[in-house]
């Protein structure tokens, strides 16, 4: 009966360790408490976003109105062409041309209402693609 007991408080420990570590990792993944829809970063070369607005729909607040990157980098001296892919459950890719302006900070906005809108629930994955004309 020893032998039993001693495995059962080895089993128990390593679940505590298992739990202690767990919520560490979880502990580490916090968003702001504002509208995000889904947020990612990568580096990359060409132009660096500093932040994404996701818009909902006015009408209907499970739709997407509209993506804004904030940019620090110059994209209208150089005719620059913008693209937004969202990824979306079930493996569709709908892209969305953007317009470019400049300011402070400069944007990329990205109309997706016009195609009756995307399902914000649907959205797996948000990519911004921006190529010279």
């Amino acid at each position: 009966m020893r032998k039993s007991t001693k495995i059962v408080l080895v089993v128990g420990a390593a679940g505590c360790v298992l739990l202690g570590a767990t919520s560490a990792f979880t502990a580490s993944n916090t968003l702001p408490a504002t509208d995000t829809a889904g947020y990612g970063s990568s580096s990359v070369t060409g132009v660096a976003v500093s932040a994404i607005h996701y818009t909902q729909d006015s009408s209907d607040a499970s739709k997407l109105d509209k993506v804004v990157f904030d940019t620090s980098t110059d994209i209208t001296t150089v005719a620059k062409t913008s693209t937004l892919t969202l990824e979306l459950a079930g493996g569709t890719k709908p892209q969305f041309t953007c317009a470019n302006a400049s300011g402070t900070p400069n944007t990329i906005t990205c109309v997706t209402s016009a195609s009756g809108g995307v399902n914000i629930a649907d959205i797996n994955k948000t990519d911004l693609t921006v190529v010279d004309s």
